[in-house]
């Protein structure tokens, strides 16, 4: 089956993030910022929530769901495909990501809309990640997982967080 599921899951989080960035972070002060944040953290949780609830119900009907972006650009389209694994990961994965983003509400003090929307960026990423159908694919949505997680680590910016982040850097390239 060709659903465009799949590929939600992966451009809402995207879009979102740039709507934080864009909209959230000049216009109000942080009290009004954290009320918007924890709005966009249960719509997202909604979406997201509907979204891979009705993937399950097509797996679990034995079927498998494909879904494809960017075919103008032949051998580097990204593809994405949903199996009866893959589902059950990408469900794990929302959830620890719904997980982190409540318990970060009260964790968080400083650049709310810088952290969430980098949360918002490794969800996209991470449903990406799980859901890749072919190698470029996969390596693609790692890589700006990689990227996003890095930018999370040093969130602080103290000594302990830039050495954090240095150290995840030269493990994910040692790995990699």
């Amino acid at each position: 089956m060709n659903y465009n599921l799949p590929l939600l899951t992966v451009i809402i989080p995207f879009f979102l993030a740039i709507a934080v960035v864009s909209f959230v972070k000049e216009r109000f002060n942080r009290t009004q910022q954290l009320r918007l944040i924890i709005v966009i953290i249960f719509i997202v949780a909604i979406v997201m929530a509907c979204l891979l609830g009705l993937m399950l119900s097509t797996i679990l009907k034995g079927n498998t769901i494909y879904s494809t972006f960017w075919l103008q650009m032949a051998p580097f389209e990204l593809r994405l495909q949903v199996d009866g694994l893959s589902i059950i990961i990408a469900l794990v994965g929302f959830l620890l990501w719904l997980t982190v983003s409540i318990y970060s509400i009260t964790y968080i003090k400083n650049d709310l809309v810088r952290y969430y929307s980098l949360l918002l960026i490794v969800l996209g990423a991470i449903q990406g990640t799980v859901l890749a159908k072919d190698l470029i694919s996969f390596y693609v949505f790692l890589e700006i997982t990689t990227l996003a997680t890095y930018l999370l680590i040093i969130h602080k910016r103290s000594i302990d967080a830039l050495q954090a982040g240095y150290k995840y850097i030269l493990m994910t390239l040692t790995v990699l």
